[in-house]
C-alpha cells in the first residue's frame, strides 16, 4: 500500500512539474480505463464468489474460472499493472519507469505466492488444469476458452 501510494505521488509531481502531450495523455487515460475495466469485472467475479485473495495469506476457499477469470488468472494484479502502465504512459520518467518494475514485481510475486496455495488444497489438480489453459497476466493466444472443446 504504501509503495502504491508512494507511486502514485510521484506519477502527480511529474505530471504536475512537466504536463504531458495530448498523445501521451490519451495513451495514459486509454490505458487506466482499460485497466479499471478489468478491475470491475474481477472485483464483479470475485464478490459472488466471496473470493477475496490479493495479498492473502488464507488458503483459497473457491477456484473461480467463469468471467474475466476465463481469461487471466490473476486480473486484479493484471488492472494493478496496467494501471501503473498508464502511469508511465503519461509521464514516462525514469521515476514512474521504476515505480511500474517495483510493483509489477511485488505483484508477479504475490501471484506465485497464491498460485502456491493451492498446491496444497483440494484444488490442486483442478487448479493445474486452468493453469494450463488460462495466461497468469495476459490472455491465451488460439480460441477463446468458452469456444475450446475443453470438458471441465
Amino acid at each position: 500500500m504504501a509503495m502504491s501510494t508512494l507511486g502514485l505521488a510521484v506519477f502527480l509531481i511529474t505530471l504536475w512539474m512537466t504536463p504531458p502531450s495530448p498523445w501521451l495523455t490519451l495513451t495514459s487515460l486509454s490505458i487506466q480505463f482499460f485497466s479499471f475495466l478489468i478491475f470491475m469485472l474481477s472485483l464483479k467475479s470475485s464478490v459472488a464468489h466471496q473470493q477475496f485473495l490479493a495479498f492473502s495469506d488464507e488458503d483459497p476457499l473457491c477456484l473461480i474460472e467463469n468471467g474475466i477469470y476465463n481469461y487471466v488468472r490473476h486480473p486484479f494484479y493484471t488492472s494493478y499493472i496496467l494501471f501503473w502502465l498508464a502511469c508511465f504512459a503519461g509521464a514516462p520518467t525514469v521515476a514512474t519507469l521504476l515505480i511500474l518494475i517495483i510493483l509489477t514485481t511485488l505483484y508477479v510475486t504475490a501471484a506465485r505466492k497464491e498460485e502456491a496455495s493451492f498446491l496444497g488444497t483440494r484444488f490442486a489438480e483442478p487448479y493445474a488444469r486452468y493453469r494450463s489453459r488460462v495466461g497468469m497476466f495476459i490472455p491465451k493466444l488460439g480460441l477463446p476458452p468458452v469456444m475450446r472443446n475443453d470438458p471441465r
